[in-house]
């Protein structure tokens, strides 16, 4: 698990997906240091919040970035798109975070892609329930 409270700077930003990431790719170390290679996919239902992450996966080298408004959205993209990483918020309309990681852990063909879950949630047994559905680390502020 990685934590990464708000505000977070780009190093706060790469060390956690170096964490969520770290098993990711097992067999070449040096493609995760390439963070043009990775594909990430960015779901938040807030514009500022979908840019903003953007903004600081560009900042760290990442520059294949997809953006979803929610998770029902994200689910469209990930029957059609493969990616090395997912960042989700929590609180969305439609499909919640929780719901879309239980739903890439049980039926998409990405089911074992690191899930980053960004989150402002402080009950300790809506988190628990988060951390049960699958996501790889949350980020609270």
């Amino acid at each position: 698990m990685a934590i990464l409270p708000k505000p977070f700077s780009v190093d706060d930003m790469r060390m956690a997906l170096e964490a969520t990431a770290e098993y990711m790719i097992h067999d070449d170390e040096d493609a995760l240091r390439d963070g043009e290679s990775l594909k990430v996919l960015v779901v938040d239902d807030s514009v500022t919040a979908r840019n903003r992450f953007s903004r600081l996966l560009n900042n760290v080298g990442m520059e294949a970035i997809t953006l979803a408004r929610d998770g029902l959205e994200a689910v469209k993209i990930l029957e059609e798109t493969l990616f090395d990483i997912v960042i989700t918020d929590f609180n969305m309309p439609e499909m919640d975070g929780e719901r879309l990681t239980s739903y890439i852990r049980d039926h998409s063909s990405q089911s074992s892609i690191p899930i980053l879950m960004v989150t402002s949630e402080a009950n300790e047994a809506r988190l628990d329930s988060v951390i049960k559905s699958g996501v790889s680390a949350i980020c609270t502020f």
